[in-house]
């Protein structure tokens, strides 16, 4: 499984019930407008999955997480840890 950052513009309440909804187990809110997805699939196929193409939540991008470091809530990277090992 990869990880995949999602980066709206702005925040999106409905497309994060729409990642709860699609990935309830695979993902996590890391700020308003950004989330994490672990999934099976290309950044194409995500962006798909989850009706985001041609413009439905505004601007988004989708990018395959493979490095990171930074300072942020234990419990975030417990979740990247786990989701990489899948």
């Amino acid at each position: 499984m990869s990880v995949y950052l999602i980066i709206t513009q702005s925040d999106r309440p409905d497309l994060t019930e729409v990642i709860k909804s699609k990935f309830p187990d695979d993902y996590r809110v890391i700020a308003p407008a950004q989330w994490l997805v672990s999934a099976d699939m290309t950044p194409q196929s995500l962006c798909t999955q989850l009706g985001a193409n041609e413009g439905a939540f505004g601007r988004i991008m989708v990018s395959a997480v493979g490095s990171y470091y930074g300072w942020h809530e234990k419990d975030l990277w417990n979740w990247l840890s786990l989701k990489e090992k899948k």
